[in-house]
């Protein structure tokens, strides 16, 4: 009698130390998944009242600072990125003239979409000017990047009228060549079917990046539910050719729609003729402005377009004030 109520006591305690033990394991995987958020909402209840650029690491990620931009918000940045992050780490601020041109051009309640996002500098500060009422989609196509950006939206409580996506935009759905490396983040693109590839992945300036594959969508399937949009911003290295072509029935549906964009020839004809991109906007009643660096505008013809310099644009069917 004794040895089976010992058996039956040693069962229940066996028993005891499972279900102990798996709800520790739980427990842990629940903590785990809330870490991010819960070290981002410290974080962010002790840096934005501060107005100063102070670069404070995250204690989930020794490349991770956080740097309070010159706009007012914090931004989260990879402190190994040359070019985008080591900007706002010195200085607080990036592409002057493009928030300047956001200023005016965006208003409250406007539907934005954002491709190229980078770490979210221009995406929080189109959330904020677009206000409750307002509606914006960006797309990141580098995941580790996109990660960030994540952590951007959450950080500045952007989640009520900003919807991410960790895509490419292009004008299909494949599986897209991607090259990345930390000397340039956001020169992260993907290898356009015109590119000269061995060129591009002989050359000294991607020496030490890494090529990887990406999911790809276009802006009419992702964004079908869409009547119009307002506002198209595209950063994307010369792909901005593949996602107007694969944003055709949006374009045409949003008779006030501004684009506003990264313009590089060279870039741009990974993907395709330049010419005709510029023939084809032009017969949809586009006309194209120059972004100055005081912000200012200057209107171009398609002829002078092929010979600028890498620059940033506005395309607009209405006449824009210069």
């Amino acid at each position: 009698m004794k040895n089976i109520t010992s058996k039956r006591i040693s069962r229940l305690a066996i028993l005891c130390f499972i279900l102990a033990t798996t709800m520790v394991a739980l427990r842990i995987l629940d903590i785990h998944s809330a870490n991010e958020t819960a070290s981002i909402q410290i974080a962010h209840s002790q840096l934005y009242p501060q107005k100063n650029t102070e670069n404070i690491p995250l204690n989930y990620s020794s490349h991770q600072v956080i740097v309070n931009t010159q706009l007012g918000f914090p931004l989260v940045v990879d402190n190994r990125d040359g070019i985008v992050g080591k900007y706002l780490l010195n200085s607080g601020l990036w592409e002057q003239n493009i928030s300047q041109v956001l200023n005016r051009l965006v208003a409250k309640g406007d539907t934005v979409v954002e491709v190229g996002a980078n770490y979210g500098y221009h995406t929080i500060h189109v959330s904020q000017l677009i206000g409750d009422s307002g509606k914006l989609f960006t797309y990141e196509a580098n995941d580790e990047v996109c990660h960030i950006l994540n952590k951007n939206i959450i950080l500045n409580d952007a989640q009520h009228n900003t919807h991410m996506r960790c895509l490419a935009v292009l004008d299909n759905f494949d599986k897209a060549d991607f090259l990345t490396g930390y000397s340039n983040l956001g020169g992260s693109f993907v290898i356009g079917p015109h590119a000269d590839r061995a060129s591009l992945l002989g050359s000294e300036q991607y020496n030490g990046w890494k090529k990887k594959a990406v999911l790809s969508t276009t802006l009419d399937y992702d964004l079908k539910d869409l009547q119009n949009i307002d506002i198209l911003r595209m950063d994307a290295e010369g792909a901005e050719l593949a996602i107007i072509k694969g944003a055709s029935r949006l374009i045409d549906a949003s008779p006030n729609l501004k684009l506003i964009m990264e313009w590089d020839v060279s870039m741009l004809g990974r993907f395709g003729k330049v010419a005709s991109m510029l023939d084809h906007l032009e017969n949809k009643g586009f006309k194209f402005y120059f972004i100055n660096e005081d912000s200012t505008l200057s209107q171009k013809n398609k002829f002078e377009m092929l010979s600028l310099p890498h620059c940033d644009l506005v395309l607009s069917r209405t006449t824009l004030q210069l």
